[in-house]
């Protein structure tokens, strides 16, 4: 399994909807996109790291500043599933990725 950016869950399980987002594994999305799983692994290790160590690590961050990094813990595997889908929709749909073509 790829790992994830990062995980903005730092409690116990046991919330099914968090569970569930704990175990999200988006490679075969990924290969579907064409990405070079192992370079994009890679740069999620770095940026992840980066976040954490930049952001997470604030001493008076906001605890309201939860959702912005779920958000952003998900901007790699949740948001492109959501456009994806979008994609199959009736409505019309915009949005960049990088390295979308």
């Amino acid at each position: 399994m790829v790992k994830p950016f990062f995980s903005v869950f730092s409690g116990p399980a046991g919330d099914p909807e968090e569970d569930q987002m704990r175990k999200a594994d988006y490679t075969e999305m990924w290969q579907s996109l064409g990405l070079d799983l192992a370079a994009h692994d890679g740069l999620l290790g770095v940026l992840g790291q980066a976040y954490k160590d930049i952001y997470l690590s604030q001493k008076s961050r906001p605890r309201r500043m939860d959702y912005f990094d779920f958000v952003i813990s998900e901007i790699h595997g949740l948001r492109i599933q959501e456009l994806l889908e979008a994609r199959q929709s009736p409505w019309t749909a915009a949005a960049a990725c990088c390295g979308s073509r």
